[in-house]
């Protein structure tokens, strides 16, 4: 089990992206533009920092009120809670913390640990 990638996402992720709407982490492309915060940024994706497609690796995996799909990212990937300015490991997070959403603040409902195959680090800027 990875648990040294702790920047990346698991594959089973999804992420919006200009002109197509929520499309599998898995089919990202260079050049394509995401949405990166609750201000409507859109951010460049420019390379793949980390991806893996066969190693099994521990997520958190986190869910909210406004969130379809639980978000999963590995314990030391950074996440804002909705009143601090500095972010704060996956691990961090428990039920009843509100967390920044692309959707606005939402409180979490469930924060579980689980493994999957594989993981990705998109970067963007």
């Amino acid at each position: 089990v990875d648990e040294g990638n702790d920047w990346c996402f698991s594959l089973e992720s999804t992420v919006i992206v200009r002109d197509q709407g929520a499309i599998s982490i898995r089919d990202l492309r260079i050049g394509d533009m995401v949405l990166s915060d609750e201000h409507g940024t859109w951010s460049k994706f420019y390379s793949k920092g980390h991806y893996n497609e066969k190693t099994k690796t521990e997520f958190v995996q986190i869910s909210t009120e406004v969130t379809e799909k639980p978000l999963e990212l590995t314990p030391g990937h950074m996440v804002f809670k909705a009143l601090s300015k500095l972010p704060v490991p996956a691990f961090s997070i428990q039920v009843g913390d509100v967390v920044k959403t692309v959707n606005g603040p939402s409180t979490v409902t469930g924060v579980k640990k689980i493994l999957r195959i594989g993981f990705f680090n998109p970067l963007t800027l």
